[in-house]
């Protein structure tokens, strides 16, 4: 037990040192940095409100070295497979911090309407999808949303 809570503790300092780097060199959302995403496919390994915790202190990290919401990195994640009721006990347990809801979908997209009802979310968008009108065919922009419900 010991040796797991020096891991974690080791695992906060590395990511609060990182944070603290990242800030101290001007880098946020209004120039470089996008955002700040916890670990990848974590559903598995953590339960939903262990990992909601992690991202409720990575926003206190995040609210003290970017005071200034306009330039704070947004929180994004879990970055997690199709499961929809871990993603709803997570979002409910993450208490609105996360930004940016991502995922893998390995499947076909009748499968993300279904994922979305699950998880009780309102609108979603294909990482997929381009915008023609931006020469680095950016992401789509919001008016763009498909909602679930909506033909695919």
């Amino acid at each position: 037990c010991l040796r797991a809570q020096s891991k974690l503790q080791a695992a906060r300092e590395n990511t609060l040192a990182l944070l603290k780097y990242t800030a101290s060199k001007g880098y946020g959302r209004h120039n470089s940095l996008f955002g700040f995403e916890l670990g990848n496919e974590l559903q598995d390994d953590l339960p939903a409100a262990v990992l909601a915790a992690q991202y409720k202190q990575l926003a206190g990290f995040l609210r003290e070295l970017w005071p200034d919401e306009a330039t704070r990195p947004w929180i994004c994640g879990p970055d997690e497979n199709p499961d929809g009721v871990w993603l709803h006990d997570f979002l409910a347990a993450a208490d609105g911090v996360v930004d940016a809801v991502t995922y893998h979908q390995f499947s076909v997209r009748a499968d993300l309407v279904a994922l979305c009802r699950l998880a009780n979310l309102e609108s979603v968008t294909f990482a997929d999808q381009k915008d023609k009108n931006r020469v680095d065919g950016g992401p789509v922009p919001a008016q763009h949303l498909l909602c679930p419900g909506n033909d695919i």
